[in-house]
């Protein structure tokens, strides 16, 4: 019976995708071993686009192991477009700050007349309308039992690139400690600039942008330039409130510089300045320096990397070393991948590896297969994960 499912989930897609050759239909089967009873799982994905359908009516579905798992259906009627979504990621706001961010799916639907949108989403409590005009957006939303409004304005004067936004989360109630406003000064080029962030309260949190508060003062500093014919580039973060300032300039700014050179890559990061004890590296708090090299070898393209610091990595929060090797070559329409991941902490040290293989050159079609989690940065050992995918257009 499983494997007669199997069979309907993929034969399916497949007769829905003959009605329209600007269609796409793809299947990924995962095994996992990681566990004594290894376990699989089969996802499809299927776009129909209006030339099987209706004029004005795109769809996308996606299954896994049988069920629906995401869903996107889109109507467009003369200037109005309506788009329904199940388990999708849509809906952030285009203002600088970004005052809803939207990074996961979701469940919702979104309506745009000319240069309005309207955002509703059914697992989030939010809504919010967002017009755009030349030179900014205008935003009106409300989260749980309360409104919010923010407005930006952007503009090119003197060879400046300046904007502005201002915010203000559950206006209703009145309190401009719930205020926060923006400005950025940047040259022509964006080869150097400020963006400061002021909010009256230290305790302010935007309960769905991904601009971290906490401090009245939030400043962002830098400047590139070319010398030597390497390119550089300096930083620095930092944020302080009224009382106190300079203590929260020592604790909390990050100082940090770039180099590129060709395809060599370099630099350093401090995180804080109250923390540096003495001049062994253990007491020096946080602080990151590296550098990597890409190259061609054998007619492919590879590259190495270093990193030592605290924490070492996203997953190992000592003192400790990174090394990283990637390595690229194609057979015609052979494409082969690989890459490799060693740290070495103050306590561990581990290591892991992913290769991948993807098959080109089939006509309307092409296939990968991949051993392992591709996903270094949240994962330090290796995964016995096998995954083979499957595309038709």
């Amino acid at each position: 019976m499983k494997r007669l499912q199997v069979l309907l989930l993929i034969a399916l897609p497949l007769m829905v995708f003959s009605l329209s050759t600007n269609s796409s239909v793809r299947f990924t089967l995962t095994l996992d071993f990681q566990n004594e009873e290894p376990t699989q799982s089969l996802e499809t994905e299927f776009n129909l686009n209006a030339s099987a359908m209706s004029s004005g009516v795109d769809l996308s579905f996606g299954l896994i192991d049988g069920s629906l798992n995401t869903v996107r259906v889109s109507f467009k009627i003369n200037e109005v477009t309506l788009d329904l979504y199940k388990n999708q990621t849509f809906g952030s706001s285009s203002d600088p700050l970004v005052l809803y961010s939207i990074r996961d799916g979701q469940d919702g639907l979104s309506i745009r007349f000319g240069a309005l949108d309207l955002f509703a989403f059914n697992t989030l409590d939010l809504m919010y309308a967002q017009y755009g005009y030349s030179n900014g957006v205008l935003i009106v939303g409300k989260h749980g039992n309360k409104f919010d409004a923010a407005v930006s304005f952007g503009t090119n004067l003197w060879d400046l690139n300046l904007s502005f936004e201002a915010a203000w989360q559950d206006f209703g109630s009145l309190n401009t400690n719930n205020t926060v406003f923006l400005i950025s000064v940047a040259g022509k080029s964006f080869n150097w600039g400020i963006r400061y962030l002021l909010s009256p309260s230290s305790e302010l949190k935007l309960s769905y942008s991904p601009q971290l508060l906490g401090s009245n003062n939030i400043t962002s500093l830098w400047y590139k330039f070319d010398l030597f014919g390497a390119r550089f580039n300096t930083y620095l973060n930092t944020r302080f409130n009224f009382d106190e300032p300079l203590a929260g300039l020592v604790k909390n700014s990050e100082l940090g510089l770039d180099v590129t050179f060709g395809d060599f890559t370099a630099y350093v990061r401090k995180n804080g300045f109250d923390d540096i004890i003495s001049i062994a590296p253990t007491e020096w708090g946080k602080f990151s320096t590296g550098f990597s090299y890409s190259f061609s070898l054998f007619e492919g393209r590879g590259k190495f990397a270093y990193l030592f610091g605290k924490p070492a990595h996203n997953t190992v929060f000592t003192l400790g070393e990174v090394f990283y090797v990637e390595y690229g070559r194609s057979f015609g329409n052979v494409h082969l991948f690989a890459k490799y991941q060693k740290i070495i902490g103050y306590y561990e040290e581990p290591g892991t590896f992913f290769l991948e293989a993807k098959i080109t050159g089939l006509g309307n079609a092409e296939a990968k297969f991949w051993l392992g989690n591709g996903d270094f940065y949240n994962n330090n050992t290796f995964k016995p994960v096998v995954g083979v995918q499957f595309g038709v257009w």
